[in-house]
């Protein structure tokens, strides 16, 4: 739940708590003092003026939380989610069929790429040079003992990034 849905109810019980507690203190000040209804009545207005601005911020601020839920998805997780879905059909795609087939810029996949591994959210291989990326999964990245691009001997680490110290090659694993 939002914290402006929070504080919306917070605000509605305010005025509800705040009403209840005008409504005996108005019938037990008239059953004392003997005042007239005109007296009682001007007492009430005065009080719903004062409470009824509390109650509508509470309901604005409450139904304002739900259109926040409502929110359309960031547009980098849309993209990061359609180039998974794209590695999930092919497992190899290079940065320029990637923007083609989901109409942006080669830079734009690479920002996301970048991106994706950097957020661990992301198993496979990267060549940067070439533009091309390799989606595995861990434990066949664990088992690679050289790249895939230069061949050099490579320990790929357990979690994380790991880079080729020859062609700079990227491996991620989660």
């Amino acid at each position: 739940m939002g914290r402006m849905r929070i504080a919306g109810i917070i605000l509605i019980g305010i005025g509800i708590l705040l009403t209840a507690i005008a409504g005996f203190w108005l019938a037990t000040e008239s059953g004392l003092s003997g005042l007239a209804i005109g007296d009682l009545i001007l007492r009430a207005i005065v009080f719903f003026a004062i409470v009824a601005p509390i109650v509508i911020a509470g309901l604005y601020l409450y139904s304002r939380g739900e259109n926040e839920l409502d929110a359309e998805p960031n547009e980098d997780m849309v993209l990061q989610r359609n180039i998974l879905d794209s590695l999930a059909v092919r497992e190899s795609m290079s940065f320029a069929s990637l923007a083609q087939k989901l109409n942006v810029t080669e830079a734009e996949i690479a920002e996301e790429i970048a991106s994706m591994t950097n957020l661990a959210i992301f198993n496979g291989y990267v060549d940067w040079s070439s533009g091309t990326i390799l989606r595995l999964s861990a434990d066949d990245l664990l088992s690679l003992t050289q790249c895939l691009q230069c061949h050099a001997p490579i320990v790929i680490s357990p979690s994380g990034q790991t880079v080729c110290r020859n062609c700079n090659c990227e491996y991620s694993v989660i």
